[in-house]
Order: structure tokens, then sequence, then C-alpha cells
């Protein structure tokens, strides 16, 4: 499973992502893809995250593109899940 850098402003709780896309299609600075997990990857999920990743057809999104993240926290009101955590690095003015 692909590990964010600690500087990336975003990161997926991969055991509550249940692989929407809602996060995609929200994102106006392209952040996201929809990956598909390795069996590898899915049995490093807790038991719900594989339930949750095999009814999707074991796909989650995953953060790409961090440094194209322009930390509008759209993504994160849209997750119904409430998978994704932003922290903040650019100061506003």
């Amino acid at each position: 499973m692909k590990i964010n850098k600690p500087s990336a402003p975003l990161n997926i709780n991969p055991n509550a992502c249940d692989g929407c896309g809602v996060c995609i299609d929200i994102c106006p600075a392209q952040v996201f893809e929809m990956v598909e997990l390795s069996k590898e990857e899915i049995n490093e999920l807790s038991f719900f995250g594989r339930l949750k990743v095999r009814i999707k057809g074991n796909v989650k999104s995953q953060v790409v593109h961090p440094e194209s993240c322009i930390e509008c926290g759209k993504c994160v009101s849209a997750c119904h899940e409430r998978a994704i955590s932003l922290h903040r690095l650019k100061q506003s003015a």
C-alpha cells in the first residue's frame, strides 16, 4: 500500500476508505486516483477494511499527486466514511 510522505497534506485511512471515488470526483487538483490493491495489500487491512474493498472490487482511492493538493478540504467534507484527513502545510496570508 502506498504510504504518503510525511510532508503530504492528505492522508487516507485505508481501513476506512470504501472506494466510492467521491474524493476523485470532487478534487479540483486531481490529487487522487482509484487503484487496484494487491492480495498482500488487502491482507494488511483490518477485517472491515477487507470487507469494504471486496464489495467495491478490490479498489481504493489513493493520494498519487500530493504536491498538487491546494488544501481546499473538499475531499474531507465529501468523504462519507471520514477516511481522509488534511494536515494544512501552507500558511494562510
